[in-house]
């Protein structure tokens, strides 16, 4: 069991319908890994295949993408509020989360 059958068994457990919401392990933000994060025997054996290295500066922070009403909502501890991210479908959230998750890493980058 990987941690997102671990995620997905909690939240249905607490009575979320499994159509309404479903965890993922994202493995990388190109198209091909993205994939992957509906396919879990696929993914661990690229996860046992792949040698990354984590950078040495690394920012340690979780959060969360979710689509509500049409829109890209980012869910930062952080932060007092959701912070919207424009327009987005169920079907297209990991893409659009993944879009996201790279500007703020070039932002990050240039700093």
């Amino acid at each position: 069991m990987d941690s997102s059958d671990v995620m997905n068994q909690f939240i249905w457990g607490l009575g979320v319908p499994p159509d309404e919401a479903e965890c993922y392990d994202v493995y990388g933000l190109d198209e091909e890994l993205l994939e992957m994060g509906s396919k879990p025997m696929e993914a661990e054996r690229a996860q046992q295949d792949s040698q990354i290295k984590a950078p040495v500066n690394v920012e340690d922070h979780f959060i969360c993408f979710t689509c509500v009403d049409g829109q890209l909502y980012e869910l930062d501890g952080d932060r007092s509020r959701p912070i919207s991210h424009g327009a987005s479908t169920p079907s297209s959230l990991l893409q659009d989360a993944a879009r996201v998750t790279q500007k703020m890493i070039k932002k990050i980058q240039t700093q």
